[in-house]
């Protein structure tokens, strides 16, 4: 064999030996990647646990729970001050992780069926109704949009 030989097998084997590091490459990209999104459901899964062991540790709590939130009739003025406050509050650690499940769907890390793991139950009952325009300022303007279309919470919504 001439080197010109030699040439041409050491171009084919390393040709070869790229296609093989790219094709680990995208593998270990895309057991990267199903790592992230699982870490990322995982923190909203505890994140929504963790206030869920909240309200239900929260013995005042738990009437707003049963009444304006499970129930879904009873609006804010159903509650004495002290617990409308406690919905409020309550609510927009709720609206919190919810805007975080958003925005990872919007950067692509959780796909859009992330939003059926809160549900969004709460979000259409009256007492969340009477409690957004406490909370939208709070949030960025395209988030608070989005949840106004997505859970029609404009003023005169439903």
């Amino acid at each position: 064999m001439d080197w010109s030989m030699w040439g041409a097998i050491g171009e084919i084997s390393g040709g070869l030996a790229v296609v093989i590091s790219l094709v680990y490459v995208g593998r270990q990209v895309r057991l990267g990647n199903a790592l992230a999104r699982a870490e990322a459901y995982r923190s909203v899964s505890t994140a929504m646990s963790q206030l869920t062991r909240e309200w239900a540790r929260d013995p005042l709590f738990v009437p707003v729970v049963r009444e304006g939130i499970l129930g879904g009739s009873a609006g804010i003025e159903a509650f004495s001050p002290d617990d409308q406050t406690r919905a409020i509050l309550h609510l927009a650690t709720a609206v919190r992780v919810f805007e975080t499940v958003h925005r990872q769907v919007e950067a692509e890390i959780l796909g859009p069926e992330a939003y059926d793991m809160l549900g969004g139950v709460m979000f259409r009952t009256q007492l969340f109704r009477d409690v957004w325009p406490h909370l939208h300022q709070a949030y960025a303007p395209d988030f608070a949009q989005f949840m106004e279309e997505r859970f029609d919470l404009s003023p005169g919504g439903p």
